[in-house]
């Protein structure tokens, strides 16, 4: 127990008489006066000392691609959630072909057409993506901007479309 005190004072006096190793002194504002700062954004606080804020990632412009990317990830973890929920709930007891038959009858014919795109589009953009995906893993020979681009606008524009085609109401009506 005293070693490590000594240790420890040894150690604070040796930070202290290296410059870069000094801690920073502590702030000489009252309370009122530190949270009245704390309250404004960070940019202002960042300014007001001087201090360069480097810019947020929303002022650039993605490019289709990352865009493409982000929503084959989003997508996934969608269906994944939505999967397991639905498994889980069978597991536990659940009869889920009755539960969406229950939702059919209830639901008004805009919210059921909206439910529809909302599991089909993410079903059929995900398929595409990873169709195009094993096609660009198979042929690296044409990867260049310009396919990745057109093909990222095929595939998000086949999946609205499909997704849309699954909301269309058929078969018998209420």
């Amino acid at each position: 127990m005293l070693a490590r005190v000594a240790f420890k004072s040894a150690a604070r006096r040796a930070c202290t008489s290296v410059p870069a190793l000094q801690t920073a002194q502590k702030s000489t504002l009252s309370g009122e006066e530190y949270l009245a700062q704390s309250k404004q954004p960070y940019t202002v606080r960042q300014e007001a000392k001087g201090r360069f804020v480097s810019p947020h990632v929303e002022i650039y412009d993605f490019p289709v691609a990352a865009i493409s990317s982000i929503a084959t990830r989003v997508t996934g973890g969608g269906l994944a959630v939505g999967f397991y929920g639905a498994s889980a709930y069978a597991l536990f007891g659940g009869d889920v072909p009755a539960l969406l038959d229950a939702w059919k009858a209830a639901a008004p014919a805009a919210v059921l057409a909206g439910s529809k795109f909302v599991v089909g589009f993410p079903l059929a953009y995900h398929w595409l993506a990873g169709v195009r995906h094993i096609y660009i893993d198979r042929n690296p020979g044409g990867l260049n901007n310009d396919s990745i681009e057109m093909s990222s606008r095929i595939v998000l524009g086949l999946g609205v479309a499909l997704g849309l085609m699954t909301a269309i109401p058929y078969g018998t009506q209420k």
